[in-house]
Parts: structure tokens; sequence; C-alpha cells
């Protein structure tokens, strides 16, 4: 038995069969319908939304250039179809523009309907026409030239941005100006003329210039290409110009960049040497320092043992020497020592003499005439040494 709650779930599972059934029903009848239609209207290679924007330009690069080949048949031309350039750039547009951006130069694009009825004949007699190229040739250094179909996604919203009316739609864009994506209209044509109303025009006079669809004739075409190429052509003057000026800009900046860096470098290199020449100064000023330190402290040390080596002055008597010392300068010195005492502590009283009476000698010889005998030996008795208990003994400067 069915229940009150239950019919809420019972009615929401047969609105999901019916949706699911009139869904298969559907599907049948519309299938023969997307046959007829493919067989109808055959898509063309780059007839396909799903297409990246470089793939997309490919594939229309490839299609253009059938009907450059097709054109060259057709006027029984005899040259090699390697002459034959094919003026469409293959990346998207985006890319395109920021390439026309970066190498200051206009942009022309073409928006291809492959279903239009003037499509072909834009393509085959105009775009293609021998004239067309040459000029797109001779003009690549300020002109780049990029087509799309408007079934594909880049062409498609190409079409959007710039709100195209008609077809065959042709425009001459400004990248200059704008920033990131964004071009300068300079020209465009929205639509082709009918062959019978370019007849009349021409007959009555009638510019093309004013006029905002593309002209039946190729030459008009061309002649108004050209003009707004000349007309325009100091926008790209312009931006060389600026470009121009922020490289020198850019040049001078790097140039003043580096005499600063050099001049920084130099200032380091010369505070680098004075730092090191302070350091130097200051451990040979501390060296030296400590060089007198130790001298004073060796003289010290060796002005003490000399005091404790000399002593009183002995009172005359036996085992007591009597010398008389002929210094440097001239001076004689009597002194006595006793008999028994070694050399060394005569030479302990010459140093204790010097420091005295402020000598600067350092390094002296002690010497006897008669006999000839230098006293050399610091163990040595005194009385040894001088052969007896009195004696002249010379006292030499070895550093004069």
């Amino acid at each position: 038995m069915t229940t009150p709650s239950s019919l809420p779930t019972i009615a929401t599972q047969l609105i999901s069969v019916i949706v699911r059934l009139v869904t298969l029903i559907l599907r049948i009848l519309i299938f023969p319908l997307a046959k007829v239609s493919a067989i109808i209207f055959p898509p063309h290679e780059f007839d396909d939304v799903r297409k990246s924007g470089d793939r997309a330009a490919r594939a229309f690069a490839a299609e253009f250039r059938k009907y450059l080949n097709t054109s060259r048949t057709n006027d029984n031309n005899d040259d090699s179809d390697n002459d034959i350039v094919n003026p469409l750039e293959i990346t998207s547009y985006s890319n395109t523009v920021a390439a026309a951006r970066r190498n200051n130069k206009f942009l022309f694009i073409y928006l291809h309907s492959p279903h239009h009825p003037q499509a072909q004949h834009f393509m085959s007699r105009t775009l293609a026409d021998d004239r067309v190229l040459n000029f797109m040739r001779n003009s690549s250094q300020n002109l780049m030239v990029w087509a799309s179909s408007v079934h594909s996604a880049d062409g498609a919203a190409v079409a959007g941005s710039l709100h195209v009316t008609a077809y065959p739609f042709v425009a001459l864009l400004s990248c200059q100006r704008g920033s990131g994506g964004t071009v300068e209209v300079l020209m465009r044509m929205d639509g082709m003329q009918q062959r019978a109303l370019a007849q009349l025009n021409r007959n009555n006079g009638y510019s093309r210039m004013m006029s905002g669809e593309i002209p039946y004739n190729t030459g008009e075409f061309l002649a108004i290409l050209a003009a707004h190429l000349l007309h325009y052509q100091s926008i790209i003057d312009e931006a060389i110009a600026r470009r121009r000026a922020r490289e020198e800009e850019t040049a001078l900046r790097a140039e003043q960049d580096r005499e600063y860096e050099e001049a920084l470098e130099a200032d380091r290199r010369r505070e680098a040497e004075r730092a090191e020449a302070e350091r130097l100064e200051q451990e040979r000023i501390r060296q030296e320092e400590e060089n007198i330190r130790l001298e004073e402290e060796r003289r010290s040390k060796e002005l003490e043992m000399a005091k404790s080596l000399v002593g009183e002055e002995p009172s005359p008597g036996s085992g007591v020497a009597r010398l008389r010392l002929f210094l440097p300068s001239g001076i004689k010195v009597d002194r006595r020592f006793e008999a028994d005492a070694k050399v060394e502590v005569i030479r302990a009283y010459v140093k204790l003499y010097f420091h005295e009476k402020n000598i600067d000698i350092e390094s002296f010889e002690l010497s006897m005439n008669y006999p000839k005998k230098v006293l050399d030996d610091n163990e040595e008795s005194i009385q040894d040494a001088l052969g007896g208990l009195q004696a002249v003994v010379m006292v030499r400067d070895l550093d004069a």
C-alpha cells in the first residue's frame, strides 16, 4: 500500500524517465539533420573553433596558398611558384599584435566568412592579386598581415572585439599607442561593394576613400591601403623615435651605472688599500714598540746582571788588579778589580759606565797593546788575562 510520504519519490522517478525518453527521441531526429548539414556545408580545414590561435592561423595560411597557386594557373604565369610569397602570419592574433608592437609595424587583418558569397572573390581576385602581394612584400618593413576564419575561436574573438558588421572584413591597425593587447583602428572596411555599384560610382567620380566597403576594383583597394599607410606613417616614425629614445636612455643609464659602479669599485679599492696601509702601519708601530720594549727589557736585565757582577770597588792590596781603561772618546778611567775575578766583570763595569754616562755604545772590544791581546774569554781570570796585576786596556767601539 502506498503511503502519502512515498508519493514525491515516485513522481520524481517518473519525471526522470520521461526526460530521458524525450532526449533519446530528439537525438534520433537530429542525427539525420546533422549528417545532411555536413554534406551540404562541408567544414573547411580552418573551420574548427577548437583549434588554437596558432593552429588556426597556420591552417588559414595553407588554405590561402591554394588561391595563390590557382591565381598563377589562371593567369598563365610562367614564373616559378617559388617566387610566390605568402604574406600571412602563422601565429595567433595576440602574438601577431605583440610582434607588430615590438617591431614598430602596422597590422593589416582580414576576417574570412567561408559561406559569404563575396568571400571567395575577395580571396582570389583581390588578396591573391599580384599587385596586392607585391605591395605587401615591398611594405613588409612596416606592415604585417594576419587573416583568419570567423569559424575559428581566434577569428570569432577578433570579429567580436572589432564589432564587425559585414564580410569580407579588412582593417588596418596600429599597435603602437595602446597597451597590452589593445589596438587603434586606422582603417576598416565592412563588406564588399557590388560590381554594378562600383561601375556606377566610378562613372560618377565617387571616391572610395569616403566609403566603408571594400572596393570591387583591386586597384582602388590597393590605392586606399597605400594612402592610409602613407598618411599614418607618422605613427610608426613616432614609435621608432620613442624606441630609439628609450634605447639611448637605457644605454645612457647603463653607461652611468657602469661608471658609477667603476667609481664605487675604485673607492672600495682605495678604501681597502688605505685600510691595509693603516693596518700595516699599526702593525709596524706595534712591532717597533714591541722591539723597543724587548730591547729595554734586555738592557735592563744586562744592567742588573752587570751590577750584580761588578759590586763595590776593592781597596788596594794583594790580590787586587789595577786597570786603566782607555775609552773610544779618549777618556781614561782607572778601576781596581779582584785579581781572581773573571774578564766578564771588566766588561760588566764598562757597560755600567756607558749607561751612567749616557754613552751610546752597545758593542765593544777589550784589548791590550803590551802584550798584544784581545780579552775575548769572559771566563778567564783577570790576572791570567792581563799576565799580571796592572795593565792598560783599550775599549774599542765595534759599531764605529
